[in-house]
């Protein structure tokens, strides 16, 4: 009887970083499958896959982007929301959503290769190494933040702008996988349309996350 109240004691103390821990790991799962989807890309301008590890790939994403939102909530309702705890989800929306600009940008590459004339996949391209490049500056500020022990929180621009990704990368992964699925076909005029849309709003909160870390903490980190 002692031990299981334990352990439940336990578990009621790190729900949120047990499901921000299982994000991570579903995110390496998904990245490791999206080598196997987009070799096949790269080969044969299809995906020739097992419907199965379709289904896993975006079941599993499904499941990540849903623990971003139920870790954090967790933490508040049940009042065990630590800084580390904090830095951890931070880090998993990173390793979640930041390869699948990769992968976007090497899936647009070959749609560019393949329809020279396409303006919109010109656009993507430019803002998705935009995007990349901000997050890689975000990331950096979390990294020095965190040495220096400063009590970073996170912004609506940065809440907002890490669910335009989730919903972007999703969008994307479906329109990859099973292209014609909910309208949504990653290649097409109208599915890159979508994607721009997703991609620009993603830019510009993203510049505002940046500029709260700048106002709020720029001078700590040097910045100023």
């Amino acid at each position: 009887m002692g031990s299981r109240r334990k352990f439940f004691s336990f578990l009621r103390k790190n729900i949120s970083n047990i499901l921000t821990l299982s994000r991570i790991f579903g995110a390496f799962l998904i990245h490791s499958l999206m080598i196997g989807a987009l070799y096949s890309f790269f080969a044969y301008h299809k995906v020739i896959w097992s419907p199965t590890l379709t289904k896993m790939t975006i079941y599993t994403l499904i499941y990540t982007q849903l623990t971003d939102f139920f870790d954090g909530l967790l933490a508040k309702l049940l009042k065990i929301e630590t800084e580390w705890g904090g830095l951890l989800d931070r880090y998993a929306d990173k390793i979640l959503n930041a390869p699948f600009f990769l992968w976007m940008i090497a899936f647009y590459v070959v749609v560019l290769i393949s329809n020279l004339s396409s303006v919109l996949v010109y656009f993507i391209l430019m803002l998705l190494f935009s995007l990349t490049v901000q997050e890689v500056i975000l990331m950096r500020f979390a990294i020095r933040g965190s040495q220096l022990k400063l009590r970073i929180k996170p912004s609506w621009s940065g809440k907002i702008k890490t669910f335009l990704e989730c919903v972007l990368a999703t969008t994307f992964l479906i329109g990859f996988l099973m292209p014609g699925t909910l309208g949504l076909d990653s290649s097409s005029q109208d599915g890159m349309k979508i994607v721009l849309v997703i991609l620009a709003l993603a830019n510009i909160f993203a510049l505002g996350s940046a500029y709260g870390y700048y106002k709020d903490h720029g001078e700590a980190l040097s910045l100023r």
